[in-house]
């Protein structure tokens, strides 16, 4: 529903528009009653009306004043003015703000219905357009941080105001706390600094010791501006002793499809803090790798992140060690690298991600903004890769007891009605991670090797009882005779009756019958 306001100064003609809009049997919600400009801007800040009726000549603040400030304090909403003037500048004004509509007293009940419903008709579609491009922009960021990202963070992106996407370019930047205060504490001061020059951000944390802001900017030269105001704040704060803050900054873009890169190089940027200038700045901006050697050493870090890789599938623990090693070296040969830290490390995670199948993952992109040092960082890597690799040999070897408990469930238990549900409680697995694993490891699927398994049951029973096509099907696990016949002739290329026909008649020749199979 729609809050709408009516500002009026004259106590009758307010209650009279607050009447007729009643009449006129709209879909609105609450209806908020202002007899100034001041107290309609006190009851616009302190509730989400989206809808302003106001009439231009008050005492104090003006119409046309009024909806100059509540532009200021938040865009999205819409307004009708109404005036006992047709007064030329005063439309022209009402025009340059955004104005929907500028009726005369007295107000004709149809046009203001028209020109309400207009109104409504626009807040509907702005809404369906900030839930879309709010609803990309969370994806976005789910996909840099993914579970890290708390709840009230998801909820802030949710509730973007529209104000927030109406701009030229955005800027990214990263941060990371080390100190006494407390992360909720900082980000305060970070967010007080930043409403001095830029009026529309988020700001929201990724982890214990960091946190991130998407800043709206009206150009792309904005950027400097941004890391200066950052900069002098960091440097405050480190003065202060409270502890260090320490800043990446990604380049400006201009669309919200490209926050995603962004964050990335934000987040690579503030890696940058542990190359050996680390510790004269407090701010990183993202750096193009430019040169040969650069993008050499590029390759090379990728390529050692693959040998990486693969080394994690090797069931000795320590193989992935040298890697470990080989890569933070690269990294310390090339202090630039550091900013590419972050994809390193989420290209790894991903490998990690398939191999678990829909387990939860050890995460390591998160520990590129927690650590003190590249030897802590070297450090916690590692311990996390040891951690999966003994997760991996537990779940292979949990993988393989699975599967042949489920053949050995299905060679028991063949002529009951198994389903992949059936079998895979039995294993006590998910459904899905279970029916992927046991084609992965026998080469066909659950049902597949069930239906093998049947039809090799029901050749015995054809070859060695007389038993009718019906009851051979009954007793190999089958209740549709008609299913079994037309799958047994899909197998075997001929009707159940025909292959018992053709193996006694072949079985019936004394020449033959010592090399007949029973």
């Amino acid at each position: 529903m729609i809050d709408l306001l009516i500002c009026e100064d004259k106590p009758i003609v307010l209650m009279g528009l607050k009447k007729l809009i009643e009449s006129l049997g709209l879909p609105l919600g609450k209806i908020y009653l202002a007899q100034d400009g001041e107290q309609a801007f006190e009851l616009f800040a302190e509730h989400p009306i989206s809808l302003v009726l106001t009439d231009i000549q008050m005492p104090g603040c003006n119409g046309l004043q009024l909806l100059r400030r509540m532009q200021q304090l938040r865009g999205g909403f819409q307004a009708i003015i109404i005036s006992g003037h047709n007064d030329f500048e005063y439309a022209k004004t009402a025009i340059h703000l955004g104005i929907e509509d500028y009726l005369l007293k007295p107000v004709d009940p149809e046009e203001l219905r028209a020109a309400l419903g207009r109104c409504m008709d626009k807040l509907s579609q702005h809404k369906t357009q900030k839930q879309l491009i709010s609803g990309i922009l969370l994806d976005q960021v789910h996909e840099v941080w993914d579970k890290q990202l708390p709840q009230e963070a998801e909820a802030l992106l949710r509730s973007t105001e529209n104000g927030f996407f109406q701009a030229e370019a955005f800027a990214t930047a990263a941060f990371r706390l080390e100190g006494r205060d407390s992360l909720a504490v900082v980000s305060r001061q970070v967010k007080a600094r930043l409403l001095s020059r830029f009026p529309h951000f988020l700001l929201f944390p990724t982890s214990e010791r960091a946190f991130f802001a998407i800043v709206s900017l009206g150009t792309v030269g904005e950027l400097q501006a941004l890391a200066s105001l950052l900069e002098q704040f960091a440097k405050q704060y480190r003065a202060g002793g409270s502890g260090q803050l320490a800043c990446g900054l990604g380049p400006a873009v201009k669309s919200v499809f490209q926050l995603k890169e962004a964050a990335l190089q934000a987040e690579g940027a503030l890696c940058l803090r542990f190359s050996p200038r680390g510790e004269k700045q407090p701010v990183f901006a993202w750096e193009p790798l430019v040169g040969p050697a650069a993008l050499k050493a590029q390759a090379q870090s990728l390529q050692f992140c693959d040998t990486l890789c693969a080394d994690l599938r090797l069931p000795e623990l320590s193989a992935m060690e040298p890697d470990v090693i080989r890569l933070f070296a690269a990294f310390s040969s090339a202090p630039v690298l550091y900013q590419t830290l972050p994809a390193c490390l989420r290209r790894i995670e991903r490998f990690i991600q398939q191999e678990l199948d829909g387990e939860d993952a050890v995460s390591l992109a998160a520990l590129a903004a927690q650590a003190d040092s590249p030897a802590q960082l070297k450090s916690q890597v590692k311990s996390r890769l040891l951690e999966f690799c003994r997760r991996r040999l537990k779940h292979r070897m949990a993988s393989q007891d699975a599967v042949s408990q489920a053949i050995e469930y299905m060679e028991k238990n063949y002529q009951k009605p198994l389903t992949l549900t059936i079998l895979a409680n039995v294993v006590s697995l998910n459904y899905t991670y279970f029916s992927n694993m046991f084609k992965s490891k026998t080469g066909v699927s659950v049902t597949a090797h069930l239906q093998n398994l049947r039809i090799q049951k029901a050749k015995e029973l054809l070859i060695s009882t007389n038993d009718r096509i019906r009851e051979v099907a009954h007793k190999s696990g089958f209740t549709d005779e008609r299913y079994f016949e037309k799958l047994f002739k899909r197998y075997e290329g001929i009707t159940p009756s025909e292959y018992r026909e053709k193996l006694r008649s072949f079985t019936d020749r004394p020449e033959q019958r010592e090399n007949v199979q029973p």
